[in-house]
């Protein structure tokens, strides 16, 4: 478990599929249901948590209340350690995504003895990019993936 002044993160298990269920649903993805949610945690959490990667569903200290999540995963195919993160709608104000994030540089810096961590944003998410830019992510390239213009960002141990 990772822990900030006001954040705790811990790993999801399988009865945690509502809170994905209810992140997903808040950013009005489709196809999102029960199954969805349980299959997204054992076909993708799950398998991070195997390497020592992955997301960690996040809350507030003061009342448990569950916001999003935050995390690092490795995709074997780049060889690389992406910054993954998604928040409740509602949670994005009073720096609360940069905390978390933060404590997840920290622990992939501190604990995981990584040199880079990379985060790709699709081009219109001008807010999330001026956040990351402020906690010391640097612009690295554009790029496109199956037709979406992604910018790619860097931070260094």
């Amino acid at each position: 478990m990772l822990q900030t002044e006001r954040l705790f993160l811990r790993p999801y298990t399988l009865e945690d599929s509502p809170l994905l269920l209810q992140l997903y649903s808040d950013w009005k993805w489709e196809g999102v249901d029960d199954a969805f949610a349980k299959n997204f945690f054992t076909e993708v959490i799950q398998k991070q948590y195997e390497i020592k990667g992955g997301v960690l569903a996040t809350f507030l200290k003061e009342d448990n209340t569950y916001i999003g999540h935050c995390g690092l995963k490795y995709i074997a195919a780049k060889e690389e350690w992406y910054l993954s993160f998604r928040f409740l709608k509602a949670f994005w104000k009073h720096n609360i995504p940069s905390e978390a994030i933060e404590i997840c540089l920290k622990w992939g810096f501190n604990r995981l003895n990584l040199n880079e961590i990379v985060v790709d944003l699709e081009q219109r998410n001008v807010g999330a990019a001026k956040m990351l830019e402020n906690i010391g992510f640097k612009f690295r390239q554009q790029i496109t993936e199956n037709n979406i213009t992604l910018f790619r960002y860097s931070i260094f141990s």
